[in-house]
């Protein structure tokens, strides 16, 4: 008995390895596609995680500077060049609060190596920054660098409201460097404290 190849029926091995070919190929291409995508999001995710956390960490530098006096006393004259790299305040409640980027582990978050701290009156260092952040740099330039309030020879020694312009670079912390994100801020703020009288 013979068999009619009219009748067979099936692929032959020629088409099958064409067949197996073209879907690794679409495998591939789709999977690269998605791991692509899977790391933009990462990076998106990131992005934005580290813009809402300098952005709290400036909203409370802001709220502090509106509300409160910044503490000439504590300043030394010759640090104004041309920033500072911490901030003294006088809180309406008399308490003296200072605010530095600081890389000691007993102050940062866990996995942190550097973050912005505050210390009121002799109380113990405080982070503000949140955890997963690193904060590069902070710098304070204060204008103007004589108390406004300070009387000399009958007259104070300057005549505009004080204001702190702050410069914040930070970064989220993550393992992989195509996710890091750097995040770069600056904002001025006018203490709303007016103590002539």
């Amino acid at each position: 008995m013979l068999i009619s190849k009219k009748n067979q029926q099936g692929f032959t091995l020629m088409e099958i390895v064409v067949g197996l070919a073209l879907f690794g190929v679409a495998l591939i291409a789709l999977t690269d596609i998605y791991l692509l995508s899977q790391t933009t999001q990462n990076k998106l995710v990131g992005e934005t995680r580290i813009q809402a956390d300098a952005r709290f960490v400036m909203e409370v530098l802001a709220r502090e500077i509106r509300m409160s006096l910044i503490d000439y006393t504590a300043i030394d004259p010759t640090d104004f060049s041309p920033a500072l790299d911490y901030l003294p305040l006088v809180d309406p409640a008399g308490n003296r609060l200072v605010f530095m980027t600081t890389s000691s582990p007993a102050i940062c978050e866990p996995g942190t190596t550097s973050c912005l701290a505050v210390k009121q009156n002799d109380s113990a260092w405080a982070s503000v920054t949140p955890r997963g952040v690193n904060v590069l740099r902070s710098d304070f330039y204060i204008y103007p660098d004589a108390d406004p309030y300070a009387i000399v020879n009958d007259r104070f020694t300057a005549s505009s409201t004080p204001r702190v312009t702050i410069i914040l670079v930070s970064e989220n912390i993550t393992n992989k460097q195509s996710e890091k994100n750097i995040q770069n801020l600056q904002t001025t703020v006018s203490s709303r404290v007016y103590k002539r009288f």
